[in-house]
């Protein structure tokens, strides 16, 4: 590459910055007679970054004043360049801040910073100077401008500053504000590798997710720790949604044991809910019952601040009921976790969905198809309003939908709704090849209910891929059957079965799927 050569006189580029020499050298300002003759100095472009960088220090009336707009632009040379808001820099706790970040503690010093950077032309800034952005050369190049140490505490800093705006997950409670957290995770920038990774797990990047979690659990040296626990229960809900049950379970036993042996009790609970979770799809449902039993026991103890924990408990609950074909006190259960959801998050909450599919799924297995037919869309509605397009509950959503409605809508509705299923699932960061297996098993059985052959293209090219997947996931994600229950499922009527009649077949079709199909 050609390296770029300027001719200036370097006391005047300190005090002046990038932004004016270029305007000046572009109008050929810097030969006029009033300036120095130094057309035999040659500066590169590294000269020139250089210049305008250490300008900033070069700025102050005095030696006590601070660095404000050096330390700043250390700060966004490490954030995603674009839309950074003063928020992430002030109102949360900079008293606590060292110094090099005393600007964030007076919003007139954190302004006058900004607009030093942007006079200099190293930042952007617009709104009133609320919203900044920045170059990403412009980061290139002041992270080469610093010396290892330097570069270092910067990260730091930047990192500290996000984890501070961040919104923070306590005791396992799912957040309130996702709002929030999209505005403000979209500021990592692609060097911070410290992030959110129960926020990742929740919008469905699930891939991100785990590796974030398996770099934070190399690096955890308290190996008997809340936090070791607290890491390995946010990894098995992630198999656990990925349906990758024995992965899922040996996770889940170690945070079981640690948060048991240290006496957290709601951590404790949280955990015993989801060991729950992971034996009913297994199909050890009396086991599954009894976890179940216990953690609601410590949930009574603890009270309106374990009100989510209960309401996804009373989930885990009556769908285990409901597998068991106990539907009397199945349907209690996910009341009371739509009222409790409900009672925190309000009608457009982070939970509804599940909440929809659970009722659902009840009224599906109890035959009452009109109500599910309502349930569906109503979640559907909800979560696209909340998450992100390729979520894989999308995918739920119209599996669940079009293998209700056959008989209803006809079979070419039901087939639409069954590919943009697939689609979503193959494609989803969250999907699982049971989900696309389920929906392919059904799309072949319901082409050979009305009159397609077993062996015709249609059908034997989406059975075949569909038992190639399954023997996949049998092999590699699920326990062996041995010890599980009978689950229970009730022929539907209404066309409101997906497979040829047999409900045991179709129950072993449904254990392939990741947690947010079942």
């Amino acid at each position: 590459m050609m390296r770029i050569r300027f001719s200036n006189p370097r006391s005047w580029l300190l005090d002046q910055g990038v932004k004016h020499f270029l305007e000046r050298y572009k109008k050929g300002g810097l030969r006029d007679d009033g300036w120095p003759k130094l057309d035999d100095y040659g500066f590169s472009t590294d000269t020139v970054w250089k210049a305008s960088f250490s300008a900033l220090e070069e700025h102050r009336t005095n030696d006590e004043e601070p660095c404000h707009g050096l330390h700043l632009l250390g700060v966004i040379a490490f954030l995603s360049p674009d839309n950074i808001s003063n928020g992430i820099f002030t109102g949360h706790n900079p008293d606590s801040y060292p110094p090099v970040l005393s600007f964030c503690q007076k919003e007139e010093d954190f302004e006058a910073a900004a607009k030093e950077l942007a006079e200099m032309a190293l930042i952007d800034s617009s709104l009133g100077h609320k919203v900044h952005s920045i170059h990403r050369l412009v980061q290139e190049a002041f992270e080469r401008f610093l010396d290892d140490p330097s570069r270092q505490l910067y990260f730091d800093y930047a990192v500290m500053l996000l984890y501070e705006a961040f919104l923070q997950q306590v005791e396992g409670h799912h957040y309130k504000d996702s709002q929030s957290l999209d505005r403000f995770y979209r500021f990592y920038h692609s060097d911070i590798k410290l992030t959110n990774n129960r926020y990742l797990h929740e919008i469905g990047d699930k891939a991100s997710a785990l590796a974030i979690a398996s770099l934070a659990m190399s690096t955890c040296k308290e190996r008997d720790s809340l936090l070791y626990a607290h890491l390995f229960n946010t990894m098995f809900g992630i198999y656990f949604e990925l349906n990758d049950l024995k992965k899922a379970r040996s996770h889940c036993e170690v945070a079981l044991e640690i948060r048991k042996r240290l006496d957290t009790e709601e951590e404790y609970s949280n955990t015993l809910s989801n060991m729950g979770n992971l034996l009913s799809a297994e199909g050890r449902l009396a086991e599954a019952l009894r976890c179940f039993e216990e953690s609601e026991s410590i949930r009574q103890r603890i009270g309106e601040d374990g009100i989510i924990g209960h309401a996804l408990l009373c989930l885990g609950i009556g769908r285990a009921q409901a597998l068991t074909g106990d539907y009397d006190p199945a349907e209690p259960r996910s009341s009371t976790a739509k009222e409790e959801i409900l009672r925190v998050f309000g009608p457009q909450g982070h939970s509804k969905p599940d909440v929809h599919s659970a009722f659902g799924n009840l009224a599906r297995r109890n035959r009452d198809l009109p109500t599910a037919r309502t349930h569906y869309p109503d979640g559907l509605r909800v979560l696209q309003a909340q998450r992100t397009p390729t979520h894989a509950f999308h995918a739920a959503f119209l599996y669940k939908l079009a293998c209700i409605s056959v008989a209803a809508a006809g079979l070419p509705p039901a087939m639409e709704m069954l590919a943009k299923a697939s689609t979503l699932a193959a494609h989803s960061p969250d999907g699982t090849p049971g989900d696309v297996a389920r929906i392919l098993h059904a799309q072949a059985s319901l082409l050979q209910r009305v009159g397609y052959p077993p062996s015709s293209p249609e059908v034997a090219q989406k059975a075949s891929v569909a038992a190639q997947l399954r023997e996949m996931v049998e092999r590699e994600y699920l326990p062996d059957r041995e010890g599980g229950d009978v689950v229970v499922e009730t022929q539907r009527k209404d066309g409101g079965g997906e497979g040829e009649g047999d409900p045991k077949r179709e129950g072993e079709w449904d254990r392939l799927v990741g947690a947010l199909m079942r």
